[in-house]
């Protein structure tokens, strides 16, 4: 059984969580779904100057910087 408890190789233990990047990739892609839905309703509303205005400068983020 103490075989069990011994660790093999020398690998870092992992850590929990995401990393500053994995965090800033994921909010970016939440803001351009979010920037997506705000713009297809405001397109909806009978509104497409507004719907495209909002999906350009929300989506603007993801593209120059992820």
């Amino acid at each position: 059984m103490s075989s069990l408890n011994i660790r093999r190789g020398t690998a870092a233990p992992r850590v929990a969580g995401m990393t500053g990047q994995q965090t800033r990739r994921r909010y970016r892609f939440v803001l351009t779904g979010a920037a997506t839905v705000a713009a297809v309703m405001a397109i909806a509303a009978g509104q497409p100057t507004v719907g495209i205005a909002i999906y350009v400068v929300l989506t603007l983020s993801f593209v120059f910087f992820s």
